[in-house]
C-alpha cells in the first residue's frame, strides 16, 4: 500500500513524518501533558510543538506538490497530496482543502481507472463532503482491485457509523481492533460503543487508544481528545467535555472543532466575551462558515450583523456546491445566529434522511419546535426511541418534545433517561 493513499479514510489520520522525493525535512521540538486539563494519564505522551508540526504539514504539502509538478504521470504524489490535503482541512477547518483533496482523487482515478488506491482515496473524498453512495461504490470498487481488506472494512465501518448503522460499525471496528492495536483502530471502536451507550467499555477503549500511540505527531492525540469531548458532550457532561477540548487545543490550538466546541460550552457558562476571544481568529481565518455564525449569535451590533450576512452568503455557496455535508450545520446556523426556524427545520429533516443519527434526530427535534412545529417533533423523538441507544443529548430533546405535545409520561421517561429525573 502507498503511503498516505488511504489518509483520510481514517478519522485521526495524520500525515506521516518519514522523508519522500521532494519532500523537506521535518524539524524537531515537543511538548508534553497539556496544561489544566487531562483526558487521562495517558496525557503523559510527548507530541511535537503544535507550531512546528503544522509547518511541516504545510511543508509536506509544498513539497509534494513540486513533486507532482515535476513528475505529473506519478500517482503517488496525486494519492498523498489528497490524504494531506483532506488532513489538514479536518485539523485546520479549511473546507478549500477538502475540496483539493477530492479534486486529486478524482483525477487520479480518471488518470488511473484500475487501481485500488485510487479508489480509496476518492471514497475517503467523498465521504468527508457526505456523498456516501458514492463513496460506497468507489469501495466495492476498490476491493475488486484489490485493496487490503482491512482498509475495505475499515472504511466501509465509518460510513456505517455515518449513517446511523452503529451495530453494523462497532461489530466491524472490534473485530479490527483485535487485529491492529493502534490509536485510530481504538478510538473508532470507542466511539461507537460510546454511541451505543456503552459507556465503560468506551472510555476503557479511548484510554488503550492512547496508550498504544507510538508516534509524535499531536494531530491524532488533539482528534482523539475532541472526539472524547463529543461523548461527553452527548452524555450531559459539559465540565468533562470542556477539559477535554482544553486537552485538545493544548495539543493543537489550531484545531477548529475543538476550539467551537469549547466556546460554545464557554459561552453556556456564562463565559460569552471569553467564547467570543476564542472565535474570533478562527472566524478570520476559517472559509467554514459555522465558525462566522458561532461568533455572530455571541456579539452584537455592527459586526454581529457582518457575521451573519458572512455566514448566509457562504452557506448558500457550500449548500449548492456540497448540500450532503452542510444540511446540519446550515440547520444549526439558521436554527440559531441565522433566525429562520422554518429553513432550519427543511435542512434537518432532509439531513436525517441522509443520516438517521442521534445527532441528527435531536436537531430535527430542535429544528421542529422552533418552527412551532411540535407535533413533528414528537414524531422524530418517538423514531429516535427505536435507536439501539440514544445520548443525553438526544434523551432530552424528546423530553422537550413531549412536553410541548402533552405527553407527560413520555416527557418524564425521556427526562429520567438524560439523568435529569
Amino acid at each position: 500500500m502507498r503511503p498516505l493513499a488511504y489518509l483520510a479514510v481514517v478519522a485521526l489520520a495524520v500525515v506521516a513524518c518519514s522523508r519522500s522525493d521532494g519532500e523537506p525535512a521535518a524539524r524537531s521540538g515537543a511538548v508534553g501533558s497539556p496544561a489544566g486539563a487531562a483526558a487521562s494519564e495517558a496525557n503523559r505522551t510527548i507530541t511535537t510543538d503544535p507550531g512546528i508540526a503544522v509547518g511541516n504539514l504545510d511543508a509536506q504539502i509544498e513539497g509534494w506538490e513540486q513533486a507532482r509538478a515535476r513528475r505529473p504521470n506519478t500517482i503517488d504524489w496525486w494519492l498523498q497530496l489528497s490524504g494531506a490535503y483532506g488532513a489538514r482541512g479536518r485539523n485546520l477547518g479549511r473546507i478549500a482543502d477538502y475540496e483539493t483533496a477530492l479534486a486529486l482523487a478524482q483525477e487520479a482515478v480518471k488518470r488511473w481507472p484500475e487501481d485500488a488506491d485510487a479508489r480509496l482515496a476518492r471514497a475517503a473524498a467523498r465521504a468527508t463532503f457526505h456523498q456516501f453512495a458514492d463513496a460506497a461504490r468507489d469501495l466495492d470498487a476498490a476491493a475488486t482491485r484489490g485493496a487490503a481488506p482491512a482498509k475495505i472494512d475499515e472504511a466501509r465501518a465509518a460510513l456505517a457509523s455515518a449513517t446511523g448503522r452503529e451495530v453494523e460499525a462497532l461489530a466491524v471496528r472490534a473485530r479490527l481492533a483485535t487485529e491492529r492495536q493502534d490509536l485510530p483502530t481504538l478510538a473508532a471502536e470507542a466511539m461507537s460503543l460510546a454511541a451505543l451507550g456503552r459507556d465503560r467499555e468506551s472510555e476503557e477503549k479511548f484510554a488503550a487508544a492512547e496508550a498504544h500511540y507510538r508516534d509524535v505527531s499531536p494531530f491524532p492525540v488533539a482528534t482523539l481528545y475532541f472526539q472524547e469531548g463529543l461523548v461527553e458532550e452527548r452524555r450531559g457532561r459539559p465540565a468533562s467535555a470542556r477539559e477535554r477540548y482544553e486537552a485538545a487545543r493544548a495539543r493543537l490550538p489550531q484545531h477548529a472543532q475543538a476550539t467551537a466546541h469549547l466556546a460554545a460550552l464557554m459561552a453556556l457558562s456564562g463565559q460569552r466575551a471569553e467564547a467570543a476571544a476564542l472565535l474570533r481568529p478562527l472566524a478570520a481565518s476559517s472559509d467554514d462558515p459555522e465558525y462566522a455564525g458561532a461568533l455572530a449569535a455571541l456579539v452584537a451590533g455592527d459586526e454581529a450583523k457582518r457575521l451573519r450576512a458572512t455566514a448566509a452568503k457562504r452557506y448558500d455557496e457550500l449548500l449548492a456546491r456540497h448540500p450532503e455535508a452542510f444540511l446540519d450545520h446550515a440547520a444549526r446556523f439558521w436554527l440559531g445566529a441565522g433566525g429562520d426556524a422554518s429553513r432550519a427545520r427543511g435542512l434537518a429533516e432532509r439531513n436525517l434522511i441522509l443520516r438517521p443519527t442521534a445527532d441528527a434526530f435531536a436537531l430535527a427535534i430542535e429544528a421542529a419546535l422552533a418552527d412551532g412545529r411540535a407535533v413533528k417533533a414528537c414524531g422524530f423523538a418517538d423514531r429516535a426511541r427505536a435507536l439501539p441507544a440514544a445520548p443525553s443529548a438526544l434523551q432530552l430533546a424528546a423530553h422537550r418534545a413531549y412536553k410541548a405535545c402533552s405527553r407527560d409520561r413520555q416527557a418524564d421517561e425521556a427526562l429520567a433517561a438524560a439523568g435529569g429525573g
